[in-house]
This record gives structure tokens, C-alpha cells and sequence, in this order.
């Protein structure tokens, strides 16, 4: 899976666990416009998960300064952006 910009990501336990978020957001929520699921999952992620996105996010280019509720929130609007794009085949 790629993020906006071609970056790809890893599969580690954290992106697997914010996959199966989008996923119930997704059920819950099926027509809601990718601000209201990243708001849907926020609140769910633990500190620690929040945390390795955050610093997933910075190793990313994200903007630094913010503090790591608001950098992990980047990734995750991020992701939420890209699993809700057409899939182009590949």
C-alpha cells in the first residue's frame, strides 16, 4: 500500500491495527467523508499506538512542531486518504 506522494508503508503491528480501525470505521460509518473516520479513530488508538504514528509520520516528511496527537492524526487522515482512493490495478 502506498501513502499520498508514492511513499510505501510497513506492515508492522501498528498499520495493521489502524487497517482494522478503518476497517470498522468503514462498517460503521460507510458514507462518512474521511474526516468524520479519522475522527472516528482517533480516539480509539492507544498512547503508544499513537505514538509510533506520530513517529512514522515524521519519518515521513510530515511537518515537526506539532504535538503527537496532531502528527499522528496526520498519518492517519494520510491513510484514511489513500485506502479511500479507486484502486488504479496494480
Amino acid at each position: 500500500m502506498l501513502l499520498k506522494g508514492g511513499r510505501p508503508i510497513t506492515t508492522s503491528p501498528e498499520i495493521r491495527e489502524l487497517s482494522a480501525q478503518y476497517k470498522l470505521a468503514r462498517r460503521e460509518l460507510p458514507t462518512a467523508d474521511a474526516a468524520e473516520v479519522v475522527d472516528r479513530i482517533m480516539p480509539r488508538l492507544s498512547a503508544e499506538h499513537v505514538l509510533a504514528l506520530a513517529a512514522e509520520w515524521l519519518g515521513m516528511g510530515g511537518p515537526p512542531g506539532l504535538d503527537t496527537r496532531a502528527t499522528a492524526r496526520g498519518f492517519v487522515r494520510n491513510f484514511v486518504l489513500a485506502m479511500d482512493e479507486p484502486d488504479d490495478g496494480f
